[in-house]
């Protein structure tokens, strides 16, 4: 039996990134998954351009709850505070506050500045800026060419009550030699 080939670098690249990325908010996502694709779309995916003698993408995947819980911690609330925050998160998107979307696009852009120099081997020299997607109804396709490594997380925190929206997935997509 063939065992799935997942590119250790960018896998070591992805967990890098997180670490980094989530450092601030004093969350410590335990990886749970690896893959060579992308985890099922969520409601909100930052992403940002990885660009070099290869290109690609570092992508963020994560619900709301998730999002705004983690950029509560990240913003510096009071944990009671940020579990409220995520309580109430079955507001619309456009309501919740632009600091949580600041907050979930800097700890992407944190991500991505490590994935980076992890890369820099591979030829990546620079990012781009956030980018954020609302909504679940989607899928991210990558041509022929691309090498993708993808870990799921969970992030213990969140109550067990919001049991998928403990999930966030982190992807990488970097264009072949």
């Amino acid at each position: 039996m063939d065992f799935l080939q997942v590119d250790r670098i960018l896998v070591e690249a992805i967990l890098a990134g997180t670490n980094a990325g989530f450092m601030m908010s004093g969350v410590e996502p335990a990886a749970v998954g690896v893959s060579k694709l992308a985890p099922h779309s969520q409601e909100i995916a930052v992403l940002v351009g990885l660009a070099g003698k290869r290109s690609g993408t570092a992508t963020l995947l994560m619900s709301r709850r998730a999002a705004v819980y983690l950029a509560s911690r990240f913003l510096g609330c009071e944990h009671a505070e940020a579990e409220q925050e995520m309580r109430n998160a079955q507001i619309e998107l456009s309501l919740i506050r632009e600091d949580i979307f600041d907050a979930i696009s800097e700890i992407a852009n944190i991500l991505a500045g490590t994935v980076k120099e992890k890369l820099e081997a591979y030829g990546v020299t620079n990012i781009s800026c956030p980018s954020i997607i609302f909504g679940a109804d989607y899928n991210m396709y990558h041509f022929k060419g691309f090498d993708t490594a993808s870990i799921e997380y969970e992030i213990k925190e969140i109550p067990q009550f919001f049991f998928m929206d403990r999930y966030i997935g982190v992807v990488i997509s970097l264009s072949s030699n």
